[in-house]
């Protein structure tokens, strides 16, 4: 291989890492259009744009982070917007946290119809700190 060729190589391989790194991800756009202005239609396509396989794991991604922040309200509206779209287990472990953790708060967002149509407690009992098996 020629000098050149390596240089081109080596070029390509910066771009490759480089440019994804140098503009904000599109999970981290959603989330900041989310707490801007409440609106989860960014949040919901970007899961919904992974495969089927991958959609659990970026609803509980999502879900942690906001947690883990105490944006509970905001994490509470995006398992509200999950819960319809969503047969993961994980969603049903993020019900009962915000019911067990946050249960004035939750009370608050979650509406009754929401929590009789969605909330299956027998499926959050299946999820602990090693998630949620199945």
């Amino acid at each position: 291989m020629t000098t050149a060729m390596w240089i081109c190589c080596a070029v390509g391989a910066i771009a490759l890492v480089a440019v994804p790194m140098a503009r904000p991800n599109a999970k981290k756009r959603a989330l900041a259009r989310a707490r801007e202005t409440g609106d989860l239609s960014a949040l919901i396509a970007w899961v919904e744009a992974k495969p089927l396989v991958a959609q659990a794991d970026a609803w509980d991604q999502i879900l942690l982070g906001l947690w883990q922040r105490y944006e509970r309200e905001l994490a509470m509206m995006v398992i509200m917007e999950a819960a319809p779209r969503s047969e993961a287990k994980i969603i049903q472990h993020w019900i009962a946290q915000a019911l067990s953790i946050e249960r004035e708060l939750a009370e608050e967002v979650f509406t009754q119809e929401f929590l009789l149509q969605h909330f299956r407690p027998d499926v959050a009992a299946q999820c602990g700190k090693c998630g949620c098996g199945g």
